[in-house]
């Protein structure tokens, strides 16, 4: 009986210990999210600092259509470096590098990071 005590004692300290570090983790990573869009917005659109940062989650089906609605709205102000060319291979082009240097990751004339909470 004294076992089973212990180890719902346990458990117990192990869960809240858990969520607090879940709250934790969550926050550090949204705080590392926000200075990497203030630093990749400096990096393309300079100084002084002059832009709006918003969280969109559209429907699956519409996302081609807001990032057109993006794209058209802020591509006007952006170097030609970021944005994609036809014969660019999809934004990659040699050493598998974006526009930019953005790796592997998908690029628009916006500063865009997708956040997926799923995995």
């Amino acid at each position: 009986e004294q076992m089973k005590q212990e180890c719902a004692d346990l458990e117990q300290q192990l869960v809240d210990w858990s969520l607090t570090a879940y709250k934790e983790i969550l926050s550090s990573w949204m705080h590392m999210l926000t200075i990497r869009v203030f630093v990749e917005s400096i990096l393309r659109y300079g100084l002084p600092p002059s832009f709006q940062a918003a969280v969109i989650k559209p429907n699956k089906r519409c996302e081609v259509k807001v990032r057109a609605v993006l794209a058209n709205q802020f591509g006007k102000h952006v170097s030609n470096h970021w944005k994609r060319s036809q014969d660019d291979q999809g934004g990659k082009g040699p050493g598998g590098a974006g526009a930019g240097g953005a790796g592997d990751q998908d690029v628009y004339p916006y500063v865009s990071f997708t956040v997926n909470f799923n995995k």
